[in-house]
């Protein structure tokens, strides 16, 4: 053993093991700190690597003497510091004296942190308290320090006391006092907060970022509720309508549409689209998904989602609204303060669940609109409902069957089947008539088939943005902080947008496939017209095509033979790899059998699968496997038949303008008189060919449906854009002439809108209004539909009684205004308003209560009961 003197601020003289030699301490003969190069960490890993013995003979690195002197009270802060993380205790400061000269610390007194003696302050209803423990033991263990003013030292002058408890070694994870977050951690955890990041994912970030530092779980829960409620306000409803209203003020053809019920103001429906989403409405409302989910804000409003497939093949946020239920009368208002915002636009294909009350609204709100039923939702009602009936192979041979009813390409064997499923499943029936077969025009194939759908069949893409919603909210977020996490998911779609359009203007080398040897001419249009993601669909058709053999066929033979193709088992059509969804009589029932000019049979090498392709006038065609209607693209079968027929011709206007670059789509109408049509073959060589011909669509799109992104649309919307983006900018150019007083050479600079202007001030005036109007609107209603009832619901039998006696005529007005089974789910929020006595006081205030007497009026310092 090795005794060192060291000269520090206080003197000491320990006995320091033999390892000392591993690490350097340096003298100063000055009053300065020394400083230990090798941390205590390192020299603890040092011992446990060569002799475990010898870390329990460790003297200790910070002990306390008499007379030790620091040059500042945080050196004695942080020494003491590490003194009871060595020990096993926390200090804290029970006194403090500060010079009135200088105004800095003159004494302190530090004791343990167990060193308070507990005194109850709660004395009356304790029974109705949280029975709360404490971890003082009152430990006289303190010490004194004094800062004396001929040196500025400050030095410890007395070490008093034994401790009454067990020391801890694990210190730093059990007293708060350690746990204490530190600044740097504190904006971390800010800054994640206001970005929507969960707790549990700062959590982890934290203890990568700060290994060193145990990070207390509690702690950061309460730090993010308590910097959310900082950011909330009286009214959360009114804080999000007024955010919507500020968008409105900015740029007029944002759309805003609310609705309130009740004396109070509360909100029951909000909708809301920018002029960016009704920009893509316009363009892209042939076929729209909408759908509803709950657990994204603390008041139980349903939020529901409309999602449009843009030219890319991106599923985009159409619309947003939060509404209070599920009903008929709410599903309209929404759809039309939709047609609202945008001119009466009213999609051609809906996709939604089987909700009765969607399909009633949609059918009285926009009855020209194909509604179409999610099947992934149809099949998850059936598992529902029979599953749990149907053990094993009963149920797979009912769902089987139900598929080949569904799969029915023709409507009398549609019914025909129906039939043999009632039959064979009688205690079915009653659901299949009742949910199933009323709107057996939504969901079944022979009903279906025929409409352009963008390649959907279930609300797929909706469910996945619901769940991108859900990764930044809860079920105890506020309205606002929804409003924002979906700017923020538009702010960063747009950019999304912009990227990819960037990236496809730039030029790609590949390797040579299929579609650049056989199709090269076709390839080079396409890429001329489509965007990047659906070229990348068009060409895998093309490359497709060499599994396909091709043989003509005679028409009136083929009608002879009445072959039904076999429809798949145990699956959907739209399921299932080069399914022929239609039969050949069908396909031909609207069209001139004089315009045909060949049939095709193509099926595949493995012959598993067969299709007819029928090549009428100059450049049409149809297949059985309808992909140029539903999806809008040609089909492989049809590029096989173009590889052995010189009849066969591509023309960019079989693929619909929705898939089309959005400037191609502008001069789509001086395209169609210079584009050619384009056969790879001619006299039984192979070659390509151009043919200038008159292109006429108009059987095609009777069939999957017109453009709907017509001129006067076009200029409608134009129009439109141009009339807000004028109206920001003279709303800018007056307020900046009213603040710098040239309102008079603004009047006559724009003499001739003079008019104009004074109407469009009465706009800009209103934000005072708004202001005004969103602090008189209420939080929603909190209605409880699932879960666990209520603590308090066994004593409600007798209140409901009471309200329906007792409450003043406001209060029976509002119980008028709600049916009898709204008022039962809102009876939660009912009895806190509405809750009162005989003698007409509240029986639960919400004043304040003493927390010695339990009286109103006062608090436990001014309690005359106070002893």
């Amino acid at each position: 053993m090795t005794s060192h003197n060291i000269s520090t601020p206080f003197h000491i003289e320990e006995n320091v093991h033999d390892h000392t030699n591993d690490f350097e301490i340096l003298k100063d003969t000055s009053d300065d700190t020394q400083t230990i190069i090798s941390s205590e960490k390192e020299v603890l890993n040092e011992f446990f690597e060569d002799d475990y013995e010898e870390i329990e003979n460790l003297e200790p690195l910070y002990p306390i003497t008499l007379e030790m002197t620091f040059t500042n009270w945080k050196k004695l802060d942080e020494f003491l510091e590490n003194h009871g993380l060595e020990r096993g205790f926390a200090f804290t400061i029970t006194h403090s004296d500060k010079d009135k000269e200088d105004g800095f610390p003159r004494r302190r007194i530090y004791a343990c942190s167990k060193g308070r003696s507990y005194n109850q302050q709660k004395n009356a209803h304790t029974d109705e308290n949280r029975n709360r423990g404490h971890h003082t033991t009152d430990c006289k263990f303190h010490v004194n320090a004094y800062r004396r003013k001929k040196d500025n030292l400050i030095h410890i002058t007395k070490i008093d006391g034994e401790h009454n408890h067990d020391l801890v070694d694990n210190i730093r994870m059990v007293t708060p006092h350690f746990r204490k977050l530190t600044p740097e951690m504190y904006d971390d955890v800010a800054l994640f907060a206001a970005c929507g990041v969960r707790a549990g994912t700062i959590i982890e970030v934290l203890q990568h970022k700060y290994p060193e530092k145990y990070i207390h779980a509690r702690n950061i829960y309460n730090l993010v509720q308590t910097l959310r409620h900082q950011n909330q306000t009286t009214s959360d409803a009114g804080s999000m309508y007024l955010a919507l209203m500020n968008q409105q003020q900015e740029n007029p053809t944002f759309h805003v549409d609310a609705r309130f019920e009740g004396h109070d103001n509360h909100l029951v429906g909000l909708c809301w689209m920018s002029p960016n989403q009704q920009e893509l409405w316009a363009h892209f409302h042939d076929v729209i998904l909408l759908d509803t989910t709950a657990k994204t804000n603390r008041f139980s409003m349903i939020l529901c989602v409309v999602i449009l497939v843009d030219n890319h093949n991106r599923s985009r946020l159409a619309a947003t609204a939060i509404v209070s239920d599920e009903t008929k009368d709410t599903f309209s208002w929404l759809f039309a303060s939709i047609s609202k915002a945008t001119g009466g636009l009213a999609p051609s294909l809906l996709y939604t669940d089987a909700d009765p009350a969607m399909i009633a609204a949609a059918r009285s709100s926009w009855p020209a609109t194909k509604h179409h039923f999610c099947l992934f939702h149809i099949r998850k009602n059936l598992e529902k409902h029979f599953l749990s009936k149907y053990h094993g192979e009963k149920w797979k041979k009912f769902f089987a069957t139900f598929c080949s009813t569904r799969n029915s390409r023709v409507e009398s064997i549609f019914e025909e089947r129906w039939t043999t499923l009632l039959n064979e499943y009688p205690d079915a029936k009653n659901y299949l008539q009742r949910q199933l077969y009323p709107c057996r025009e939504a969901w079944a194939l022979c009903f279906t088939h025929r409409a352009f759908n963008a390649g959907i069949q279930s609300t797929q893409r909706v469910e996945s943005y619901n769940g991108i919603i859900k990764n930044n909210v809860s079920g105890s977020s506020s309205l606002i902080e929804l409003e924002r996490t979906i700017e923020r998911l538009l702010e960063k779609e747009s950019r999304y947008v912009r990227l990819n359009e960037t990236i496809g203007k730039l030029p790609v080398s590949q390797e040579e496939d299929y579609h650049n040897h056989y199709f090269k001419e076709v390839d080079v249009l396409c890429q001329q017209f489509l965007t990047p993601a659906v070229l990348k669909l068009q060409r895998h058709e093309m490359n497709r095509s060499m599994h396909y053999r091709c043989h003509i066929a005679n028409l009136e033979n083929e009608l002879q033979k009445q072959e039904t193709a076999e429809s798949p088992t145990g699956m959907f059509s739209e399921d299932m790899f080069d399914a022929c969804v239609i039969e050949l009589a069908q396909l031909i029932a609207d069209l001139d059998l004089t315009r045909i000019n060949e049939l095709w049979r193509v099926s595949s090498i493995n012959k598993k699968s067969k299709h007819f392709i029928v090549l009428y006038d100059n450049t049409m065609h149809l297949c059985t496997c309808l992909t140029l209607i539903s999806h809008g693209l040609v089909c492989r079968h049809f590029f096989a038949v173009m590889l052995v027929s010189s009849i066969s011709k591509f023309h960019i206007g079989l693929i619909p303008r929705r898939w089309y670059t959005n400037a191609k789509v502008m001069e789509m109408d001086l395209i169609f008189l210079h584009t050619p049509a384009i056969s790879v073959i001619s006299d039984n060589e192979f070659g390509t060919v151009e043919y200038m011909v008159e292109v006429d669509l108009s059987h095609l799109e009777n069939i999957r449906g017109h453009h709907i992104f017509t001129k006067e649309i076009c200029q409608e919307m134009t129009r439109k854009q141009q009339w807000g983006k004028t109206f920001g900018i003279m709303k800018k150019t007056l307020d900046l002439a009213i603040e710098t007083g040239r309102i008079e050479e603004l009047y006559e600079l724009h003499e001739n809108l003079a008019k104009e202007l004074e109407s469009e001030m009465v706009q800009i005036v209103q934000g005072d209004h708004n202001t005004e109007f969103a602090q008189t609107i209420s939080n929603p209603v909190r209605i409880i539909t699932k879960g666990r009832k209520p603590k308090n619901m066994s004593g409600n039998k007798g209140k409901r009684k009471q309200i329906h006696e007792s409450t003043n005529n406001k209060e029976n007005n509002i119980a008028e205004e709600l049916s009898h089974k709204k008022l039962r789910k809102a009876l939660n929020t009912v009895d806190e308003e509405l809750n009162v006595n005989v003698d007409g006081e509240s029986s639960k205030s919400k004043s304040r209560r003493c927390g010695t007497c339990n009286q109103i009026g006062h608090n436990m310092r001014t309690c005359p009961k106070k002893n």
